[in-house]
């Protein structure tokens, strides 16, 4: 492991992003907080690199997911919170909505039932 972040650390990339938490093997894994350049922040866990298992990002337009990841996208159960004030919870698949969900707007209307790649 000669060379490689290893432990917890503090690491700033030229672009601007900053990543705080826990390395292995040069890759992030464990719990860490990457604060993305565009405004986005992820808090949570990593593995191999790539966010996977619970975490929240935070997006720079004011939007919020709190759930789970696999592979760098959203996958599995979690809720986005809209900036508009809607809220979706329900199942995701490769950042998609997938699955039973219930999507609820700002003005009170609610969809509960199955979708599948975005669509209900």
């Amino acid at each position: 492991m000669e060379g490689l972040r290893h432990g917890i650390g503090k690491l700033t990339f030229k672009t601007g992003t900053k990543y705080e938490g826990e390395h292995w093997k040069g890759k992030y894994k464990g719990q860490g907080v990457m604060l993305f350049a565009s405004g986005n922040v992820y808090d949570g866990e990593w593995r191999d690199g790539v966010r996977n298992g619970c975490g929240e990002s935070r997006y720079a337009n004011g939007d919020r997911y709190i759930g789970t990841f696999k592979n760098d996208k959203k996958h599995g159960e979690g809720t986005y919170f809209y900036k508009n004030g809607n809220i979706y919870v329900g199942g995701w698949n490769m950042d998609s909505r997938d699955g039973k969900g219930t999507y609820k707007f700002v003005n009170g209307e609610y969809y509960n039932g199955d979708y599948v790649m975005n669509k209900r």
